[in-house]
């Protein structure tokens, strides 16, 4: 395992060649002039639950994405194409926390508040399609069905977890093409 800040585009594209996902490998290995993948930002999004069990099994059928804390209180959700180190941020979706738990920080919200408003969980998804028939299965209340975004040139969907928070499925930039 490489540590995540120590990573080359070696190592990216050893894992497109397992997974046989290539995007971003040429990225990587062309913006870093060392060879070595160091972010300097790794967006790391938390939003709190009612249920973090249940939300939990509701984003792993929905994003294909894996659990790896568990319990009542904290989950984290991840790539499993991606992950490489338990703890490590490369993968890294989302992270779920109980309402009423504060642990060392104190409380991060008031339950008896609307939820996310203004806020937005976007997610580019490669299985754009697969996703929208998990967000159909899971009878995800919807707020936008499929459409394309001419801005980015993609397909999206917008969506409600069982939260209460606006999820947006979107397809790669400049999937969608005109009709």
């Amino acid at each position: 395992m490489v540590p995540l800040g120590h990573r080359t585009a070696g190592d990216f594209e050893d894992s497109a060649a397992r997974t046989g996902k290539t995007r971003g490998v040429v990225q990587v290995a062309a913006s870093t002039a060392t060879g070595v993948y160091s972010p300097l930002v790794r967006a790391q999004p938390l939003i709190n639950c009612r249920d973090v069990q249940a939300s939990s099994r509701w984003y792993q059928r929905l994003l294909a994405c894996v659990g790896g804390h568990g319990g009542t209180e904290y989950e984290r959700l991840w790539d499993p194409n991606l992950h490489t180190s338990i703890w490590g941020s490369d993968g890294l979706i989302l992270q779920l926390h109980a309402w009423e738990v504060d642990h060392h920080h104190g409380p991060m919200g008031d339950p008896s508040r609307a939820v996310g408003n203004g806020m937005l969980l976007w997610f580019e998804i490669d299985d754009f399609d697969a996703a929208v028939a998990r967000a159909r299965e899971l009878e995800a209340p919807i707020l936008l069905d499929v459409h394309r975004n001419p801005n980015a040139n993609h397909r999206e969907l917008w969506i409600r977890d069982p939260d209460g928070y606006t999820v947006v499925l979107a397809s790669p930039d400049g999937d969608a093409k005109e009709a």
